[in-house]
């Protein structure tokens, strides 16, 4: 018998978990999403990695290859927040297009959604757009439970369920080092945002994409308490996001250390 066939792709329980939280924001809990931005965020990401898959590995269209873009749509639409739907197409367009330029090997460096994020933080004023900590209103604490639980049934499938415990422990402990040192630090300024559901998202779906975070279990340790070291710093020095800047900052570093080796061996 075939078993290769009876694999699971986390992707689609990941699909299925953000479409869900998506339409009970929408209809349920005053997400501030209208379905315009909806359609123009994943119509841009299907429809760009449609097209750039064929232009950059001439591989056609099948609907294992939409998972990816749809995870990426799916993510921008609850993490973003604008009243600009030229927003949302630019994140999807810079998310799909890092994956076929930003790479190596079939192997992107940057996790799509999150690229999308930076580039969209990168590239326009606050004022016309935001990552909102709260932005699901009524249906945080709830969101935030499913995205733990359907968090670590897909990183046990992708075997990276240690990234958000060491990352998360590396947090815990650096703010209550920060707090016994500076007596007045607000524990909840230092870790409210990442315990967010964007927070959670961001943990438990944009630092462990498989591709973008080290396989060993040393590795992920070092990966996640770097990371989580640099989001502290970064969160008391009042800049905000922080947690997606030292994620971008970890992955640009091994984007450039990757290709300097492949320049090197090449010229050898």
């Amino acid at each position: 018998m075939n078993t290769s066939k009876l694999k699971f792709d986390p992707r689609l329980w990941v699909a299925l978990n953000h479409t869900i939280l998506l339409t009970l924001g929408i209809f349920f809990f005053n997400f501030h999403r209208n379905w315009m931005e909806v359609f123009w965020t994943l119509g841009s990401a299907l429809f760009s990695d449609v097209c750039l898959r064929y232009f950059f590995r001439k591989e056609t269209l099948s609907l294992k290859n939409l998972l990816s873009p749809l995870v990426t749509g799916l993510s921008l639409v609850l993490l973003l927040n604008s009243y600009s739907i030229f927003v949302y197409i630019f994140s999807a367009i810079t998310s799909i297009v890092s994956k076929y330029v930003l790479s190596l090997d079939k192997k992107h460096f940057f996790n799509p959604s999150l690229f999308g994020v930076a580039m969209t933080y990168f590239w326009f004023d606050f004022g016309v757009f935001s990552i909102q900590h709260d932005q699901f209103m009524g249906i945080g604490g709830y969101c935030a439970i499913q995205l733990c639980i359907v968090g670590f049934i897909t990183l046990y499938f992708a075997k990276r369920t240690l990234l958000p415990i060491f990352y998360y422990s590396a947090l815990i402990t650096g703010v209550l080092i920060i707090n016994f040192i500076y007596d007045k630090t607000n524990l909840l300024h230092l870790m409210g945002p990442e315990l967010s559901a964007s927070g959670i998202l961001f943990s438990f779906f944009m630092m462990t994409d498989p591709v973008t975070s080290p396989s060993s279990w040393k590795k992920q340790a070092l990966f996640s308490i770097l990371c989580a070291l640099i989001s502290l710093t970064f969160t008391m020095n009042q800049i905000p996001n922080a947690n997606f800047i030292s994620l971008f900052i970890l992955n640009s570093i091994t984007m450039l250390f990757v290709w300097q080796k492949r320049i090197s061996s090449t010229f050898r």
